[in-house]
């Protein structure tokens, strides 16, 4: 008789840095469980469920915007909005790596890491990244 092979989920962690020295208000990591076609909306939705069921309302909570092709992206999360005048914005990375498209179109894979980090633009370090697409759309407001 075989073995059955079977690999062990990972789930999916969601890391928020709000770039105050004083700690962030929400429960960091949030680890999430993953499942196949996920894309990073439905992860935080399903981190809002999460961080709600926990404490009784939700300590990770979020604000999203339409950019057209580029689909939605996040402005707004645990309180702290994105400011066009002091061009500060929450940059969205996978494992590391600076997405293009939104929340709604980056797919996920098991074990894969989100971060959310408020940043001031660079257009040196947020080149082809969603950043730049936020800078640049407001660039022309």
């Amino acid at each position: 008789m075989g073995t059955k092979n079977s690999k062990t989920q990972r789930g999916i962690t969601i890391t928020v840095d709000n770039g105050d020295p004083n700690p962030n208000p929400n429960p960091n990591p949030i680890t999430i469980d993953w499942c196949a076609g996920m894309n990073v909306q439905t992860a935080m939705e399903k981190a809002y469920d999460k961080t709600h069921a926990l404490n009784g309302s939700a300590k990770f909570y979020f604000a999203l915007e339409f950019y057209g092709k580029y689909g939605y992206y996040v402005i707004m999360i645990d309180g702290k909005d994105e400011s066009t005048s002091e061009h500060t914005y929450w940059h969205l990375a996978v494992n590391g790596h600076s997405t293009l498209h939104g929340i709604d179109s980056t797919i996920l894979n098991d074990g894969d890491v989100v971060e959310f980090k408020y940043e001031k633009y660079n257009s040196d370090s947020h080149k082809g990244s969603s950043v730049e697409i936020k800078f640049l759309k407001n660039q022309k407001k």
